[in-house]
C-alpha cells in the first residue's frame, strides 16, 4: 500500500472503482413488468400526512371526551354537595322550629290565665 503525501489529493484507483460501481445500467426488461404488477396488486399506502391527521383527530376526540367526562363528574359532585347542604338546612330548620315551639310554650305559660288563647 502506497502512501500519498497529499491527503487531499484524489486517489485515481478509488475514483475508478467508484465510477465502475456507480455506472448507469439499464434495468432488465422484466423489472418494469414486476414493478407495475406489484403496484397494481399492492394496497395503496396511506400518506403520512393523512395518517397524522387521523391521529390528531383521535387525540382531539379523546381530549373532548375527557373534558366532557370531567364536567359530568364535577356536576355530580356539585349536585351531591347541594343535596347535603339541603339536608343540613332541613335539619337546622327542624331544630329551629322545635326551639321556637318550646319558646312559645314557655312564653304562653308565663302569661296570666285570662290572656291565654
Amino acid at each position: 500500500m502506497k502512501t500519498n503525501p497529499d491527503p487531499l489529493a484524489p486517489d485515481p484507483e478509488l475514483e475508478a472503482a467508484l465510477r465502475a460501481a456507480l455506472r448507469r445500467e439499464d434495468a432488465a426488461p422484466e423489472f418494469t413488468a414486476r414493478i407495475l404488477a406489484a403496484a397494481r396488486t399492492a394496497p395503496a399506502k396511506t400518506p403520512w400526512l393523512q395518517r397524522r391527521t387521523w391521529a390528531a383527530l383521535a387525540v382531539a376526540a379523546a381530549l373532548v371526551l375527557g373534558a366532557v367526562r370531567g364536567l359530568e363528574l364535577r356536576e355530580r359532585q356539585e349536585r351531591r354537595a347541594g343535596e347535603t347542604a339541603k339536608a343540613q338546612l332541613m335539619v337546622a330548620m327542624q331544630i329551629t322550629n322545635r326551639a321556637l315551639q318550646h319558646t312559645e310554650e314557655r312564653a304562653l305559660d308565663s302569661l296570666p290565665p285570662l290572656t291565654r288563647r
